[in-house]
């Protein structure tokens, strides 16, 4: 058995629009008591990445509570009719961030782990270079 060389880390790459985390919303039954529920369309996202992790990293095995994680989350967004060099607009690049929830407990135990994270929206293009869709990077830190 080999073992592993330095920190050990994934990428993941999912082509489908990227959907930022919405806000939960709540709502008064008839009974008068309140329920909050996630969006779907969060709910549907997040399914999705979950689902994309499972099948690009079958053998993972979850970094366990304790381990210190770097994130890099790039989002490639459909460009609009009048692009501008950079997405400044909604919706923000942190509730992008959110949706990494999806991953816990397959990627990492929870993702307080991370500590250092980094996001990128960029527009994609039509070279197939940037398609529409997320990057993800994480590592293990070392000391």
């Amino acid at each position: 058995m080999l073992a592993a060389v330095g920190p050990r880390q994934f990428f993941l790459r999912v082509t489908v629009s990227p959907v930022a985390k919405g806000r939960a919303r709540t709502v008064r039954t008839k009974t008068g008591a309140s329920r909050t529920y996630t969006p779907a369309r969060t709910r549907d996202a997040e399914n999705l990445l979950a689902l994309a992790f499972k099948e690009q990293h079958r053998s993972w095995v979850p970094w366990p509570k304790g381990v210190a994680l770097a994130l890099e989350v790039t989002v490639y967004l459909k460009p609009p009719k009048r692009a501008k060099e950079y997405p400044t607009g909604r919706p923000d690049a942190d509730n992008f961030l959110k949706m990494m929830d999806a991953l816990n407990g397959l990627a990492w135990a929870d993702d307080s782990q991370i500590v250092m994270a980094t996001v990128r929206k960029w527009y994609a293009d039509d070279s197939g270079e940037r398609p529409v869709g997320w990057v993800i990077r994480a590592r293990e830190l070392s000391r």
